[in-house]
């Protein structure tokens, strides 16, 4: 119903509802005293945790369908355009803004200054991106392109960068340098 429900979690009673002008894909995420939400309405919402008073929003270029992240104070965000943005979690000043060539519909990772993130890519090839940004002003650090459309938020194990194909019959995991974003293994699913 386009709406965020904070609700008091020993007796599920309701504390607030706040209204949004679009569907809501994703889960909200909360840092301090601010509710970040993404929205199909184009914009990224910060809310006052206790009231569900808006603080501020940040329009995007299209419909913003992962989480965000926040990382020292500043919120990541991506959207299906391709558009990723970094804005002051404080107040939604824009930061910098990049392009990943495809939809973005998982959540950004923020690992040691590089933000990393997964794109659809192209879909006449059915090959997706994988790209990382430096998170002080969003210079492009690496970019590769992978066996198909990601739409999972990567994690990192160690020196790893880790990507999952939940919708791939062939390839499940892959493994990529956080460093160079050269593939390092794959794993398939198991023989059914």
């Amino acid at each position: 119903d386009k709406s965020v429900y904070a609700l008091n979690a020993g007796s599920g009673e309701q504390q607030w509802q706040t209204t949004l002008g679009g569907a809501l894909p994703s889960k909200p995420v909360v840092d301090g005293d601010l509710v970040y939400v993404s929205s199909f309405d184009g914009s990224l919402h910060a809310l006052d945790l206790q009231t569900g008073e808006e603080a501020w929003f940040v329009e995007a270029t299209d419909w913003i369908w992962g989480a965000p992240t926040v990382a020292d104070g500043v919120v990541y965000f991506g959207d299906i355009s391709g558009g990723i943005f970094a804005v002051d979690a404080a107040n939604g000043d824009p930061l910098w803004q990049a392009n990943a060539d495809g939809a973005v519909q998982s959540s950004p990772l923020v690992h040691n200054g590089i933000v990393y993130i997964g794109s659809e890519g192209d879909l006449e090839t059915g090959q997706g991106l994988l790209l990382a940004f430096a998170s002080e002003d969003g210079s492009e650090v690496w970019r590769n392109t992978v066996g198909q459309p990601l739409y999972t938020t990567p994690v990192v194990a160690q020196d790893t960068l880790i990507v999952a194909y939940p919708t791939n019959e062939e390839l499940l995991l892959e493994g990529f340098s956080l460093e160079t974003g050269g593939k390092q293994w794959t794993i398939a699913p198991p023989a059914q």
